[in-house]
């Protein structure tokens, strides 16, 4: 399987590659751009978060969302959280949360794309986006849960080559509320930090 590359383009990450030169040459509607968050996109990582929070069908993950949320309100931050945007078009498409844990991996969490802009690989292009950063970063794996149900999710990290793995936490999203259904998946990063070319300066 083919892996994009992503670079730093004044100060996004842009996805690069053949099927965006086809894009350009064609005249085919280019893939999403991909946005380091910081403060001046707290706005749309809101915005995101709580429509994320209200789609979510799993009460006992809700309450983690919605103390994210009032750490962004408050300007500090979403806990040690980071996340990456994406842009469609100039609007907000989706987000992907990054939290490092420790050994050596990294959790990906709360994967949401809006609903209007499923469908057009921007899913794939966070998650992808994500694992490039984190290999370059040195990590050696990552990790993340998901609920059984949630059937396009668990096809794209299946696509992606995440497997099962030992739960490497309470299967409550940090809630004392039991959970059913939860899936622990993990992938490997070795080797995954030569397809991603990520430059720190718009001159770079």
């Amino acid at each position: 399987m083919a892996r994009s590359a992503y670079r730093f383009d004044h100060g996004t990450l842009s996805q690069a590659g053949a099927a965006g030169n086809r894009a350009r040459r064609g005249g085919e509607k280019a893939g999403p751009r991909i946005l380091k968050a910081d403060a001046a996109t707290t706005g749309p990582l809101q915005a995101l978060l709580a429509e994320y929070a209200r789609a979510l069908d799993a009460p006992f993950c809700r309450e983690q969302v919605d103390a994210d949320l009032a750490r962004l309100a408050d300007g500090a931050g979403a806990g040690a959280a980071r996340y990456l945007l994406a842009f469609s078009g100039g609007a907000p498409a989706g987000c992907l949360g990054t939290r490092p844990l420790s050994r050596g991996r990294i959790e990906l969490e709360r994967l949401f794309v809006r609903p209007a802009q499923r469908r057009r690989g921007t899913g794939r292009a966070l998650v992808e986006a994500a694992l490039a950063e984190a290999a370059a970063a040195g990590f050696a794996q990552a990790v993340l849960h998901t609920l059984d149900r949630w059937a396009a999710a668990c096809a794209l990290y299946r696509d992606l080559g995440f497997t099962p793995i030992a739960p490497y936490r309470p299967a409550s999203c940090r809630s004392a509320v039991p959970a059913s259904g939860v899936l622990f998946l993990g992938l490997p990063l070795a080797g995954r930090g030569s397809g991603a070319s990520c430059r720190t300066s718009p001159s770079a």
